[in-house]
């Protein structure tokens, strides 16, 4: 990270590509971590339209902690680490995300994640602020998160009906 943010500022993006385009920095953490591992920001964001009232009050209760990377809320209310049900589409939504950002860097669509942000920033934020291409960074950004909401709306649909079949 340090490479490219050195080629960057020295010479620009117009001479020369970057050293290390596709880094950790710039794909994973730019990119997968959406309010935490596993983009949880998304399960959030479905959670506040499900029709158990338990996950709604769970998903107001931990959607601004999430939006800052923190979900110990969420995953204490929601075991997502000790129920399969859970734990696929989490993975599954990480798998994705590095998948679909390693193929636009690569693929030279946008620019890597290549300047320094703060730490408590939310990191929804971070493709915008952290590269050279923010509106690119940006667009790619939200198709990332549609497609973490997509894949985590049929098993948290299931998850729901569980619950409400269960009383």
């Amino acid at each position: 990270m340090i490479s490219n943010l050195d080629k960057f500022l020295t010479h620009g993006l117009a001479t020369s590509p970057l050293p290390f385009p596709e880094n950790l920095y710039s794909i994973y953490g730019a990119f997968t971590l959406f309010g935490g591992v596993g983009n949880t920001l998304a399960l959030n964001i479905l959670l506040l339209f499900t029709i158990s009232k338990k996950y709604k009050r769970l998903s107001i209760l931990s959607w601004f902690p999430s939006l800052f990377d923190n979900n110990y809320l969420l995953y204490a209310g929601l075991p997502m680490f000790l129920r399969p049900l859970m734990l696929v589409p989490m993975l599954l939504v990480n798998i994705t995300s590095m998948l679909i950002s390693y193929v636009a860097i690569a693929g030279h669509i946008v620019q890597p994640a290549i300047f320094i942000t703060p730490n408590n920033l939310p990191n929804m934020l971070l493709p915008t602020l952290a590269s050279a291409t923010p509106i690119r960074s940006t667009i790619l950004a939200i198709l990332i998160f549609s497609v973490s909401l997509l894949i985590y709306r049929p098993f948290l649909k299931r998850l729901t009906t569980e619950v409400t079949h269960e009383k």
